[in-house]
């Protein structure tokens, strides 16, 4: 048995390069050849794009932004769940656009949730208590794993040394463990996190696409649907030129 997930996270399409890391100016270009390299060699059973798909959600090509990206993912042979983060618009015009994760949905042995939070200052978030609620909710019925994604991390308190979470992650944490196994996916942080394994459940934070070394993420259960028979692998890509840009839409 082998199944596999592949998350992409923070791909801040814009049309300048001012940041000093984020290469936004090539997002689009590095999601092509993402979605290139999964369906030609990794074959994944499910994608996931874990929010900041744009970098600038006020400016007036954010729309075509967003179509030009849904295109892109509509060539990938796998299903694919979009959710937004804290750079793309809020969710009522951003699922104008992208279809709207179900309240789970069972790929395989495999149910996912796709968690939309309140955010919080500092770039951190909250989760409602009927948002805590379907963990249990989705275990009814079904012995094997949860997948919980979302885009600010969850993430054991003190694990990593990331800045971002949840202001009430003890009481994620609670409900993840009483609804083993269950691997929470989750962007946000750049640099993203190794994979931990705690309490029967896994948590991983992915690297951002926008930044060297441009990366996406593979999630391999093989064996079993367990944290012991997780497997996570970083897969870079080389960046293309910027100058290649004469098919995006140009700025208004």
């Amino acid at each position: 048995m082998v199944f596999r997930i592949a998350a992409i996270a923070d791909i801040h399409d814009a049309a300048d390069s001012t940041h000093p890391r984020r290469r936004k100016e090539l997002g689009r270009l590095l999601l092509e050849q993402v979605v290139h390299t999964l369906n030609t060699t990794i074959h994944p059973d499910v994608v996931l794009v874990l929010g900041d798909l744009i970098d600038q959600p006020q400016d007036v090509d954010a729309g075509n932004r967003l179509l030009s990206i849904k295109e892109i993912l509509a060539q990938l042979a796998a299903p694919v769940l979009v959710i937004p983060g804290n750079h793309d618009p809020a969710p009522g015009q951003f699922y104008a656009i992208f279809d709207r994760p179900p309240e789970m949905l069972e790929i395989g042995a495999v149910r996912f949730l796709a968690f939309i939070d309140e955010e919080r200052p500092q770039y951190n978030a909250w989760r409602s208590p009927q948002n805590l609620a379907r963990l249990q909710a989705a275990r009814l019925g079904h012995d094997g794993p949860l997948v919980a994604f979302q885009h600010v991390p969850v993430l054991p308190p003190g694990a990593t040394n990331c800045p971002y979470g949840y202001i009430n992650i003890a009481a994620i944490m609670k409900e993840m463990q009483e609804e083993a196994p269950v691997l929470a996916i989750s962007g946000h942080y750049h640099p993203g996190t190794p994979l931990i394994k705690e309490g029967g459940c896994a948590y991983l934070c992915v690297p951002a696409l926008c930044e060297a070394p441009f990366c996406y993420t593979v999630i391999t259960w093989r064996g079993s649907f367990t944290s012991d028979h997780l497997e996570v692998t970083v897969q870079n890509i080389n960046p293309p030129s910027s100058s290649d840009s004469s098919h995006l839409i140009t700025e208004t």
